[in-house]
């Protein structure tokens, strides 16, 4: 029985490959090269693209194989908005709940957003922003929720990211607003918390409303 680590580390690779573009939209995924370059059998491969289908980041068509899934800026745009209703109930949930190593955490990542935007480290502020999210997540310990968040948290992740150096302004979208968001954790007031997280997601709804405008 194969271990449930390589499963997972194959997963990870393949969705990774996908988020951040190594694997562009709509390209055929060549399983055979990808078992042979990762030294595995195809079942863990079909296992991942199978998850990796459902999470909307894979096409299948049968007798043609599998392709990474297209990015349609409509569809992007729309994500995010419902994102932007989950991260806010998330952090409203959390604001009360949230250990205080979790706090400190966060407080540890917004520290890194100045050194990482002045040295230009825009792969620093995508990894910055995703684990301040994940830490609120978890945070909530309202397993259903985070069932929800992780349906488009990877899709809106690859679309972020795909469009990145092509929507003026969407790098430091990333970071905006978390320092205020941070502050409504440390004293514990809900509504605020959902109020800063919702100004947060809401600048990438506007990039990708301003993209769909031209």
């Amino acid at each position: 029985m194969m271990a449930l680590s390589q499963k997972q580390d194959v997963y990870e690779t393949m969705r990774d490959r996908i988020i951040y573009v190594q694997y562009e939209p709509g390209m055929l995924i060549d399983e055979k090269e990808i078992c042979r370059e990762l030294g595995i059998s195809r079942t863990p491969l079909r296992e991942a693209l199978l998850r990796l289908k459902e999470q909307g980041l894979v096409t299948v068509y049968p007798r043609f194989g599998s392709y990474v899934s297209e990015i349609n800026v409509l569809d992007l745009r729309d994500l995010f908005i419902v994102k932007k209703n989950l991260d806010g109930l998330a952090s409203e949930l959390a604001a009360t709940r949230m250990p205080d190593s979790a706090l400190e955490h966060l407080t540890r990542l917004v520290d890194e957003i100045e050194p990482s935007r002045d040295n230009g480290d825009f792969k620093r502020l995508v990894a910055i922003d995703q684990q301040f999210h994940e830490a609120i997540h978890d945070s909530t310990f309202n397993k259903p929720l985070n069932d929800l968040l992780e349906v488009i948290r990877y899709r809106c992740r690859r679309g972020w990211f795909y469009f990145m150096d092509r929507i003026p302004g969407l790098q430091g979208a990333a970071v905006h607003n978390l320092a205020e968001v941070l502050a409504a954790f440390e004293k514990k007031d809900s509504a605020e918390a959902r109020r800063a997280m919702e100004i947060h997601v809401s600048c990438f709804i506007d990039a990708f409303s301003k993209l769909l405008e031209r």
